[in-house]
């Protein structure tokens, strides 16, 4: 089971609860946990947490709302994902008034919030992973 960060700015936290409760049926074959940070912190102390929790992950979802282009700490989460060469895909989280896609997201795959898009998007994050772990066993098939 792949684990995901998942990002996003502080007014779409619906969305990520929204998230975690739709993976929860018996009917997803995927399940995303809540590991946010619930208390305030220092912009240092923040990212050193942020940053091992994206590092204990297998990849990065953005959920994309209307103010998501402005949010720093999605955009520095999106960056850190980046550097430790995750996969990473971003998700609009309303058909009716799509967010602007932010800067950070340049390159990257942006789905809908349909159940095909992301168990393709999860699917090649998976297959990234089994790649990853043949090259650092040194075998393929």
């Amino acid at each position: 089971m792949l684990r995901a960060f998942v990002s996003f700015a502080s007014e779409d936290m619906w969305a990520r609860d929204f998230l975690v409760r739709q993976s929860q049926f018996n009917a997803t074959p995927w399940t995303f946990t809540d590991n946010s940070l619930r208390e305030d912190l220092d912009d240092a102390t923040w990212k050193k947490h942020v940053r091992r929790l994206i590092q204990n992950s297998d990849l990065l979802v953005l959920l994309i709302g209307e103010e998501t282009h402005l949010a720093h700490g999605a955009s520095w989460e999106v960056g850190c994902a980046r550097k430790l060469s995750l996969p990473i895909f971003g998700m609009q989280i309303r058909r009716d008034s799509p967010g602007r896609i932010p800067d950070c997201m340049r390159r990257i795959p942006v789905i809908d919030w349909d159940f095909n898009s992301i168990s393709a998007e999860l699917d090649r994050a998976y297959a990234w992973h089994e790649e990853q772990q043949l090259r650092n066993t040194g075998t393929r098939r």
